[in-house]
């Protein structure tokens, strides 16, 4: 989980300087869409770690490969998401 909050810092960054810029509207649909797709990638770890008995390093996991098919579209999806 901490790899994925690591992320947010540069988005708040990004906020900012749209606030400053005088793009109010733009600065709260991006920390709008940001925290429901953050959101939706916590959930989705959550349940890999979850399924992966609480295990969280994701390195050595491969064997957990085919429970998270449909977890590995959703981060899929929401990483995407998040990229732009």
């Amino acid at each position: 989980k901490k790899v994925v909050a690591l992320s947010t810092l540069s988005q708040l960054g990004l906020i900012i300087v749209r606030i400053g810029c005088g793009l109010k509207l733009v600065a709260f649909y991006h920390l709008i869409l940001h925290g429901y797709f953050k959101a939706l990638l916590f959930v989705r770890v959550g349940n890999m770690i979850h399924l992966s008995d609480d295990y969280q390093d994701f390195r050595k996991i491969r064997s957990y490969e085919a429970n998270y098919r449909p977890t590995l579209g959703i981060c899929m999806f929401a990483n995407l998401s998040l990229i732009g």
